[in-house]
């Protein structure tokens, strides 16, 4: 999302809050413009290099984000399958057991991966670091990345439980599509310590940046057991 009236960005993660957020900017601007899940660096190419432009990145713990795409694949149908497991054929666990870290894509782009074109492998943005929406390193025009440092020196990393002025206009309750999908018990996810070490590993890059702590339960606030 991109605000030219106010002169905000906020690049909209997959399950990250960007409903509210879209919510919130337009109530400050009608012309608010959305980018769908458009990587930082793609922002260059929307709002002039002389300009000073504020970007908000808000990013979610990787455990309840891991839930929340899981369960959203399920609730829309979501056609992303890995090595022959489906996400719909799949329980939390196996799905993301099924996932490498190689797998998923760490540099900017607006595609959805990709591994496997005769096979038609395929995994949703939704799965991916929420890390490669900010990460431009892989872009060899030096002007693009200069632009990006500059997005970046003038930017705020805010977390998505602690955005207040944010409105829950997007819950698993109410989504845009007027309905609703179920958001079970943690530990129905979190069975063992396995699950977590996985997530862990996965989004290791997303614990770091934002600031979360990969030990901590989210859910009750204590250390995995």
């Amino acid at each position: 999302m991109i605000s030219h009236v106010e002169k905000i960005i906020v690049p909209e993660i997959p399950k990250s809050g960007s409903c509210s957020a879209y919510a919130w900017l337009k109530g400050q601007d009608r012309t608010i413009m959305r980018r769908d899940h458009a990587p930082l660096i793609d922002y260059r190419n929307w709002c002039n290099v002389e300009d000073d432009y504020h970007v908000m990145l808000i990013g979610r713990n990787p455990y309840t984000r891991a839930v929340s795409a899981y369960e959203y694949a399920q609730y829309a149908e979501n056609i992303s399958n890995l090595r022959g497991k489906h996400v719909l054929k799949s329980s939390f666990q196996d799905w993301y057991n099924n996932i490498d870290y190689r797998d998923l894509a760490k540099n900017n782009t607006t595609e959805s991966l990709k591994l496997n074109d005769e096979e038609d492998e395929y995994l949703d943005a939704s799965f991916r670091p929420q890390y490669s929406f900010i990460n431009y390193f892989d872009d060899t025009r030096s002007h693009a990345n200069e632009r990006c440092d500059d997005l970046l020196k003038n930017s705020e990393f805010l977390k998505l439980e602690e955005c207040d002025f944010l409105p829950r206009v997007n819950t698993h309750k109410r989504t845009l599509e007027k309905r609703s999908y179920e958001i079970k018990k943690w530990d129905h996810y979190y069975t063992d310590m396995d699950i977590v070490t996985q997530i862990q590993l996965l989004y290791a890059e997303d614990f770091i940046l934002w600031g979360y702590d990969p030990k901590i339960n989210p859910y009750t606030e204590e250390p995995w057991r």
